[in-house]
């Protein structure tokens, strides 16, 4: 590799301090090289303080002079040239290159809405950063309206100055667009969090993200905004405030349309096998009476409570009850010695009907020969019977059975 010979030097005896005239020895010279002195002895290069003056590690012995030729000799084991490349990126003047120099102090950009067209990297807590926050100036939006385009991508400061905000309240905005296409999102100084995208340089509608728990989504059940007795948004809500149409105070909304009206609601009551639908009424925030819902834990039992079927049994016999009101009473009557002829015998049914039941009685044979019918007029609580003998049987019997079975209402 070549010796460093560009200019020449300036040396005075007994003294370490070398100065060169037309030298580069920033870019040319490193520390711990040979300096070939005018003497003709070889020196060591202690430091290079700028591109005119240099130190060695020892005093210069020969005799002072100015405009000698010189020479730096590499002497260490690395590749120069290639150190000289990277050096010659990282010096404060390139005129030559399009940014005038490479990282030059004056090179690195501020915001775009500052004053000054270059700025130097700040320092921390600078502007306020990394302390409490930037300075409103430097981070703001740099236009009146965030439906601008042509603002440069970054992270801004939204102040309520600014129009087109999707809130009221000022916030952060993190904005990038290339070309006609981009994006914004939008943090407000209340928490809420909105996005919007851009198509052929026209912005769409702003949406919201919806927080975990919001509406009772992906949390825990929450307050309905607009009331139990009111269309709610979609959403998990509970309430205890009596409604007109029913329902349980744990329900699922789940609105129709832009006006939010009634659409769908599932219900349950806290706690129990109780559920329930609603559905709306058209055009309007109410719903319909609610239904309860029929399945295996709640199909027999009580049907005055929603029930399918009821059934029991007492001492006058069995009974089965339907949701529809249809009732069915079945049982025995049994009478002993001869009192009961030739009256008629009275049937007390396990359950009262609201009207006269259909009746069929079965006699039940003793040997006797007697057979039964039932008498006109049947009661709703009772009813009763004429005991009728056969023909050319002799009446020795002492007892009587009737089966019977009534059908009717309960309700």
């Amino acid at each position: 590799m070549a010796w460093y010979t560009v200019g020449t030097v300036k040396v005075a005896a007994n003294n370490a301090t070398v100065s060169g005239t037309g030298t580069k020895w920033l870019s040319g010279a490193r520390q711990g090289e040979a300096f070939v002195a005018p003497d003709g002895q070889l020196y060591e290069v202690k430091n290079i303080a700028s591109d005119t003056s240099l130190t060695l590690t020892q005093v210069y012995r020969g005799a002072s002079a100015s405009g000698q030729a010189y020479a730096l000799a590499p002497m260490q084991g690395y590749v120069k040239e290639l150190a000289d490349r990277v050096a010659s990126l990282l010096l404060l003047s390139q005129t030559e290159w399009e940014w005038d120099s490479v990282l030059k102090k004056t090179d690195l950009q501020a915001a775009p809405n500052d004053p000054t067209a270059w700025k130097i990297l700040t320092n921390g807590r600078a502007f306020g950063l990394g302390s409490f926050g930037a300075a409103t100036s430097y981070d703001h939006w740099p236009t009146a309206s965030l439906d601008d385009v042509d603002v440069p991508a970054g992270m801004y400061y939204v102040s309520t100055a600014i129009t087109d905000r999707p809130t009221t309240a000022p916030g952060v905005v993190w904005h990038r667009q290339t070309g006609t296409v981009g994006a914004q999102i939008y943090v407000s100084s209340d928490g809420g969090v909105v996005h919007r995208g851009r198509r052929s340089g026209t912005y769409r509608a702003w949406l919201s993200t919806l927080n975990v728990g919001e509406f009772g989504l992906g949390g825990a059940t929450t307050t309905p905004s607009n009331g139990r007795d009111s269309s709610n948004p979609f959403g998990w809500y509970y309430q205890t405030r009596a409604v007109t149409w029913g329902g349980g105070s744990f329900f699922l909304d789940m609105p129709y349309g832009s006006n939010m009206n009634a659409g769908l609601r599932l219900s349950t009551d806290p706690y129990s096998d109780n559920f329930y639908l609603n559905g709306g009424v058209s055009g309007k925030r109410e719903y319909r009476p609610a239904c309860k819902l029929v399945h295996d834990k709640n199909i027999v039992g009580d049907v005055a409570g929603g029930s399918v079927v009821q059934s029991g049994s007492n001492s006058n016999g069995n009974w089965i009850r339907l949701a529809n009101g249809t009732q069915i009473c079945r049982g025995q009557v049994t009478f002993s010695g001869n009192g009961w002829k030739p009256s008629s015998p009275v049937i007390s049914y396990p359950m009262a009907f609201t009207a006269p039941p259909t009746t069929v009685i079965q006699p039940l044979s003793d040997g006797s020969g007697y057979y039964a019918v039932p008498q006109m007029g049947m009661g709703s609580g009772s009813g009763s019977f004429f005991i009728r003998d056969t023909a050319g049987i002799v009446d020795t019997g002492t007892s009587a059975a009737v089966d019977y079975v009534a059908i009717g209402v309960w309700k």
